[in-house]
Order: structure tokens, then sequence, then C-alpha cells
């Protein structure tokens, strides 16, 4: 387990789990100083939709795995401690991937956290909705979806589209 402070001196813990769950993400592998350097430098911090004790620090990297992105780590408070539920890039990208290699799907409970990943490739998440993402490679395709805060939202309000082409 790893100790980071954020710019306010918080002390936020990075798990061996959750470190392990983010560098499933080949993009990720190689940037745990810019974990580090995004809690306590930050660009902003924003308070997550849905969940006052979810916060996500954005820092902008000119140059990353996945081009010109911001990093984003979110941070779970509580009562007792903070700690990183997840770290990822963020930007904007238009295309969806029309196939998909495998589908996993990973929740953590304590940090209300879903992910759904179709194929393992470098990418970056982009919103879509309130605390849904998409995880696109840098060519815009689709390679999975995250779900913040999920025991929060309404089922009907999880509708994901999905663009699955169909092999003949």
């Amino acid at each position: 387990m790893q100790i980071l402070k954020d710019l306010n001196d918080r002390v936020i813990r990075l798990t061996d789990e959750r470190l392990a769950h983010i560098l499933e993400h080949p993009e990720m592998i190689g940037q745990d100083a810019r974990i580090a350097e995004t809690l306590s430098a930050p660009d902003s911090i924003i308070t997550s939709h849905h969940d006052a004790t979810g916060l996500l620090y954005h820092k902008l990297y000119p140059a990353t795995p996945v081009t010109r992105k911001y990093l984003v780590v979110m941070v779970k408070l509580t009562d007792q401690d903070a700690f990183i539920v997840t770290a990822f890039f963020h930007g904007q990208g238009k295309e969806r991937i029309t196939d998909m290699d495998s589908m996993s799907i990973w929740y953590d409970k304590e940090g209300d956290f879903l992910e759904i990943t179709f194929r393992q490739a470098k990418g970056y998440l982009k919103e879509i909705s309130k605390d849904i993402y998409e995880r696109v490679d840098e060519h815009g395709k689709l390679l999975g979806y995250a779900i913040m805060n999920v025991s929060r939202h309404e089922r009907h309000a999880l509708t994901i589209p999905l663009q699955i082409r169909r092999l003949a």
C-alpha cells in the first residue's frame, strides 16, 4: 500500500489491489508518479455530482500514452480516511468500436465503482452522462464503460448504448 498526500496535505491511501486494477489498463503503466502529482498539484478538484464524498482530481498532461489528456484520480472520503478508487485519462473522442474481443466486469463495492471492459488497450475515459463514462482508445473506438457511484443510480438510468457488429 502507498500513502500519498494531496495539495491540502490530506493522507490518501492507494492500496495494492486498487493499483493492480488501475494498471490493468495499459496506458496507466508507469503513471504512478503522475497519480501522486495529480493529487499534490491538481489543476482542479471536482466533487462528484451524486456523492459528496467522491472527489475527482484533474491534471492536464500535454503528452501521455494516449496523447494530450487529463489524468483524473478519483478519491473517496470516509470518516476515517481517504483512498483512491481509480485513476484514468480523460478527454474527448467521437467514434465507437463496432466489435468486441471479450467482456470483463469489475465492481469495487467500497468505492462504488463498476467497470465493463470489452477490449484491453490503451485508452481514456470520457463522460457521457453523470458518473457514466465511455473508455475509448486514441482513435475514439470504444473499449468499455465505467460507472461511478453505481449504487446511487436508479436502474433505468444505467442504460448504456452499445453498438456491436454482427458477424455474418
